[in-house]
C-alpha cells in the first residue's frame, strides 16, 4: 500500500496551483476534491480511497456533496454518490 506522501508526490500535477511545499498540509477533503476532479483514471482515485479507508472516504465525500457549492461536477457527484452508497 502506498503512503499519503508518495501518492501526493506521484500525482502532484493535480495540485498545479499550490506550492509544492504546501501540498502535504491540505486537508483530506481538499485532496479528495482534487482527485475526483482531475485524476486521469479511476485507479488514482481508488488509491486515495484505499489510503483513507472506504468508510472515511465515504464520510468525506458526503461532506463534500452536502456543501452548498461543491467543487465537483454533477456527473462525478452522481457516480461517486452511487459508489459510496454501495461500498462505503
Amino acid at each position: 500500500m502506498i503512503d499519503k506522501q508518495n501518492l501526493l508526490e506521484n500525482n502532484k500535477y493535480l495540485f498545479w496551483d499550490i506550492p509544492h511545499s504546501k501540498i502535504s498540509q491540505l486537508s483530506d477533503k481538499a485532496i479528495m476534491e482534487r482527485f475526483l476532479n482531475y485524476s486521469k483514471n479511476m485507479s488514482q482515485v481508488l488509491q486515495f480511497i484505499e489510503l483513507l479507508g472506504i468508510s472515511n472516504a465515504g464520510k468525506i465525500f458526503r461532506e463534500i456533496s452536502s456543501s452548498k457549492r461543491p467543487l465537483i461536477s454533477q456527473r462525478t457527484m452522481n457516480y461517486f454518490s452511487k459508489y459510496f452508497s454501495k461500498y462505503g
